[in-house]
């Protein structure tokens, strides 16, 4: 489990999480809901992790569908 570091934003194709984990290509990653819409989350699949900085980038084809907060 891990955090955003700071908010993703609707029509992303990448965030940033902690830094250093083992994540890899192909991992999926779940985004919950930060709203009070309980169905606004966002189920991912990476592309790619850069462990020094914690970017998270998924596929160009998709974008996120919904805000989501983040802070460290």
């Amino acid at each position: 489990m891990t955090r955003l570091q700071f908010p993703a934003l609707k029509g992303a194709t990448n965030f940033t999480v902690e830094k250093g984990l083992d994540l890899v290509a192909g991992d999926r990653v779940a985004l919950l809901a930060t709203s009070y819409e309980n169905m606004a989350g966002d189920d991912v699949t990476i592309e790619s992790y850069d462990t020094a900085s914690g970017l998270i980038t998924v596929n160009s084809s998709f974008t996120l569908n919904f805000y989501h907060w983040g802070a460290p």
